[in-house]
């Protein structure tokens, strides 16, 4: 590749589809050109110090780097165009993806220890009211992970929600899980990809048995900053539209 090319930073958020993309990254090049950084804990100072000790004929065949640590600043260590770009879901999907997941982990545990017994999942409402990290967890993850910045879960306010939207405005490209195969169709068409893979998206067992619309109000009440994030995401989706 060409050194002046663009390098594309994908951050990807939990239950966006970010799989798939990933996937056909690695399908698609070399594993000198992409970078991947899905560590559960990603120091910052190490990870920079590593990059900057880089040789810049390897940093020139980057053409990638993509993972859910991806942080701010990252592309500071390369003298080209850096292009950073995401997916959103609408909240209400991604968290019921997320639930679905989960459940069907504890399930599969479950019977590996005690075949003989049904398993019993924890009540939506009781995991989603329990577990912070599903409050707002679109907007957590931009300004926990991306910005590297301390939030408290539980007072997630409107400055935050204007946090996030401030780092999405930053990205060169914002898509949208519910129209993947057109948002990740024009990235691909970018980026050089030309072989596909099967979708990795998994349709999960659904362990939700309730109302809908009450799942649905469930999750407004716990992540209304990502109700709004995503809207904005929309926005910005249709903006690069109109540019490109």
């Amino acid at each position: 590749m060409n050194a002046h090319d663009p390098l594309y930073i994908f951050f990807h958020i939990h239950k966006t589809a970010g799989t798939t993309f990933a996937m056909h990254l690695q399908e698609n090049l070399a594993g000198d050109e992409r970078l991947a950084v899905y560590l559960k804990s990603v120091e910052v100072d190490a990870f920079n110090d590593s990059l900057a000790q880089m040789p810049p004929a390897q940093k020139g065949r980057l053409k990638v780097i993509y993972g859910h640590r991806v942080y701010d600043g990252i592309h500071k260590h390369f003298n080209r165009e850096a292009r950073y770009f995401t997916f959103l879901r609408d909240p209400v999907a991604r968290t019921l993806s997320h639930y679905n997941g989960q459940m069907q982990l504890l399930e599969k545990r479950h019977y590996k220890k005690t075949p003989g017994l049904p398993f019993r999942p924890q009540p939506f409402k009781e995991w989603l009211f329990s577990d912070t990290s599903q409050w707002n967890a679109m907007a957590q993850e931009l300004i926990r992970v991306f910005l590297q910045t301390h939030v408290v879960r539980e007072e997630m306010n409107e400055t935050h929600l204007n946090t996030a939207k401030g780092v999405l405005d930053r990205f060169f490209f914002v898509g949208a899980t519910e129209h993947y195969e057109e948002d990740a169709s024009y990235l691909y068409n970018l980026m050089g990809i030309t072989k596909f893979v099967p979708d990795c998206r998994v349709t999960l067992k659904s362990y939700y048995e309730g109302d809908p619309e009450e799942a649905r109000q469930w999750i407004r009440q716990k992540a209304p900053l990502d109700v709004a994030l995503y809207s904005h995401a929309l926005r910005l989706r249709r903006r690069s539209q109109v540019t490109t």
